[in-house]
């Protein structure tokens, strides 16, 4: 495999494929890229969202905006409010804004209703002055499918088929494999207590997800990924627009979420992992069965979440959701496997999530 790796939008990305990328296909996948950015970053004075926020009333958005919008229609109506993409203005009172000066500034406030202050028509998007659009909860891995998008496209054109035996593209952990690998792509799930460690392994192919029961698309988020003063990070409750729990709950706490907990087991014998993670195998301790629910409500949020899914789309906005939903309502509501692992080192999972070495 080549390897190709580069930064965009604050975040490393690597792309393996069988050969290297032709100069005007990589010259393709940078202008997705930066097309992405100029429509949706909030930390570029140059961008649309940015342009909304300061009162223009309306901006024309790329025609994948429907598609990503829609997803948050969804994850809101899944998660009863908490994920909505109007919580720009609470990162930046929290100290996440364009300078990242990372030092709360001001109040967070629940961010308004996503359908009642924002309007797509088309490929116009209009909103109310003030609201500061942020796509973390899905963005990323939109990006990443068009990008995949790009290299499946090229391998179409040409003649000699490019990408025979699969492609991956990975931007900071959200995956997707493009074709079929000759092998499915083995990958550790990192331990958010130590991130030297991973809890188990799993594994993509280029699959049609759910028919086959294989995954195309692989996403995970942990709070411990993104902090700052006074224990911030990045993923709030947009009903609040605080972040999710507090030091204390993360260290202590456990969550209900859907009867899944993992038997006793010490001392795992690394499998082979993907070269993506150097990590040591970890130690994860049983925990009582719990009963099945739907959204958590008013239980503490998990260390870190993990969803696999036809798209890294929906694989990214399903971690997201899974800080606030069940792991088999998520799954079932989204059409993906989720799972996710709390503070006890309990893993809470979907019925179709297969993980390695967790049983």
């Amino acid at each position: 495999m080549h390897s190709l790796g580069f930064e965009a939008i604050g975040t490393r990305w690597e792309l393996s494929t069988p050969r290297p990328i032709a100069p005007e296909i990589l010259a393709r996948i940078h202008a997705v890229i930066d097309e992405y950015d100029r429509t949706f970053s909030r930390f570029r004075p140059d961008s649309a969202v940015t342009a909304l926020a300061a009162g223009a009333g309306e901006i024309e958005v790329p025609p994948y905006a429907g598609e990503l919008f829609e997803l948050y229609h969804r994850l809101g109506d899944l998660t009863g409010g908490a994920v909505n993409p109007l919580i720009g203005r609470s990162l930046e009172a929290l100290g996440y804004d364009a300078r990242y000066t990372l030092r709360p500034v001001g109040e967070p406030v629940a961010a308004p209703a996503f359908a009642d202050f924002v309007e797509l028509d088309g490929r116009v998007l209009r909103s109310e002055p003030g609201v500061l659009i942020d796509v973390g909860a899905a963005g990323k891995g939109q990006l990443v499918d068009l990008v995949a998008g790009v290299l499946a496209s090229a391998d179409s054109d040409a003649d000699d088929a490019p990408l025979a035996g699969g492609a991956v593209v990975d931007a900071g952990g959200d995956m997707r494999v493009v074709g079929s690998l000759v092998q499915p792509l083995r990958v550790g799930l990192e331990d958010p207590a130590d991130t030297g460690r991973v809890i188990g392994v799993v594994e993509l192919n280029g699959g049609a997800g759910r028919s086959d029961g294989e995954w195309p698309a692989l996403a995970g988020s942990a709070p411990n990924r993104r902090r700052w003063a006074g224990g911030m990070h990045h993923i709030l409750d947009a009903a609040t627009g605080l972040p999710i729990g507090d030091r204390a709950a993360m260290a202590a706490g456990s969550f209900g979420g859907t009867v899944a907990t993992l038997p006793a087991a010490s001392g795992l014998t690394r499998p082979n992992v993907s070269t993506r993670s150097s990590a040591r195998p970890a130690s994860v301790d049983a925990g009582s069965p719990r009963v099945a629910g739907s959204p958590m409500v008013n239980a503490r949020p998990p260390l870190a979440t993990w969803a696999m899914a036809s798209s890294a789309m929906i694989a990214d906005g399903a971690t997201t959701a899974l800080f606030f939903a069940d792991p088999a309502l998520v799954a079932a509501e989204l059409g993906c496997a989720a799972m996710s692992f709390d503070a006890d080192r309990r893993a809470i999972w979907s019925a179709n999530f297969t993980v390695e070495d967790l049983s």
